[in-house]
């Protein structure tokens, strides 16, 4: 009977060294390599930063009207710069960009020393972002040297006010930036003390290292790791934020529940009113988060981990927003050949404002 054991058990160990060799890959089998989404964007100017941090140690060594000469020349290029941009159809690579760009950065040193200047450097953002997101409605998002100019811009010359910012008496600083106020009918509520609209997305940065890697892990770092969508219950003004989080997949949380969630950086996305879409029907966005929330009660929906837009089946937290609006006519992501960001960024072409 010990005889009959040994040799089932030295059965079973020959038939598990067989599954083992199966599992090898066949080595003649070509491996496909994995293909990263694109080009990783890289400024490759550190001669320009270093010169940017010696300008802004000799601007707090000049006198205040030495200062204010230098600092208003430079307002006044930059001024005549944006006054001279078409109103309409520039193309990407009309060189008053990179103009702009530099004066821009330039200016930063000074105005980090005069704070006095910040309001108005604050100001000058907005209408550079608000100008270029408009140009940039009928620039084509494929094209590499298009996403690089969106992201040296609009990501760029933010990461420059955010240098003067931290320069800044914390009581200058208003917390709240608004760029564009898009109108809206559906209905609303208030989130950390701004108003919102049901339909908008809230883009946020976490507090956790995940969040980090998420904002930051991409050919375009950035400075968001969440989206959630936002639904106002017409009938109650109850509000319920819509997202899809890796540990549970889509849930609803209430606007309590958000607000304790720790966030770093908080962004408020809306449609522009003069869209086809929401010209037929303004209250679609409000539809949009209707439907989603419906479908987050109706059934479980996983997380993506897979990241396949195609597939609704499952849902990151993107997604979640993306596919509300596309049910409901309104396609704001458009997948292009690069990871994740440029999604993000053609965002900015359907959404008008953010705080």
């Amino acid at each position: 009977m010990g005889m009959v054991k040994k040799k089932i058990l030295y059965g079973l160990f020959v038939v598990a060294c067989l599954y083992l060799v199966l599992l090898i890959p066949d080595s003649n089998k070509p491996v496909l390599p994995i293909e990263s989404g694109g080009i990783p964007f890289a400024w490759n100017q550190d001669d320009f930063w270093e010169k940017l941090e010696h300008d802004f140690i000799v601007a707090k060594k000049m006198q205040p009207n030495q200062l204010d000469s230098v600092l208003d020349s430079l307002k006044n290029k930059a001024e005549l710069m944006v006054a001279a941009i078409p109103a309409d159809n520039i193309s990407q690579t009309d060189k008053s960009f990179k103009e702009v760009e530099n004066v821009f950065f330039s200016l930063a040193p000074l105005i980090a020393v005069k704070n006095a200047e910040l309001n108005w450097y604050l100001g000058y953002y907005n209408r550079i972002r608000n100008l270029v997101k408009f140009q940039s409605q009928h620039w084509d998002m494929n094209n590499l040297a298009v996403r690089n100019t969106i992201y040296r811009l609009l990501y760029g010359m933010r990461a420059a006010v955010e240098e003067v910012l931290i320069q800044a008496d914390s009581k200058l600083i208003n917390p709240v930036l608004i760029v564009k106020d898009e109108r809206a009918i559906t209905p609303a509520t208030r989130i950390f003390g701004i108003e919102v609209h049901s339909g908008d997305l809230l883009v946020s940065r976490g507090g956790a290292a995940v969040s980090a890697l998420i904002s930051r892990g991409n050919d375009y770092p950035g400075n968001f790791s969440h989206v959630a969508l936002l639904y106002v219950d017409e009938k109650t003004g109850k509000a319920h934020l819509i997202e899809a989080h890796i540990e549970k997949g889509v849930a609803v949380s209430s606007v309590e529940e958000y607000e304790q969630d720790k966030k770093l950086r908080f962004m408020v996305m809306r449609p522009r009113q003069n869209l086809a879409a929401l010209i037929a029907d303004p209250m679609l966005p409000h539809k949009a988060a209707k439907m989603m929330f419906d479908e987050s009660q109706n059934r479980h929906i996983p997380y993506d981990f897979k990241m396949n837009f195609y597939d609704s089946a499952a849902m990151f937290c993107s997604e979640v927003a993306s596919y509300a609006y596309r049910k409901n006519g309104l396609q704001f992501w458009q997948p292009v050949s690069t990871i994740s960001s440029p999604g993000i960024v053609n965002w900015l072409h359907d959404f008008g404002v953010t705080h």
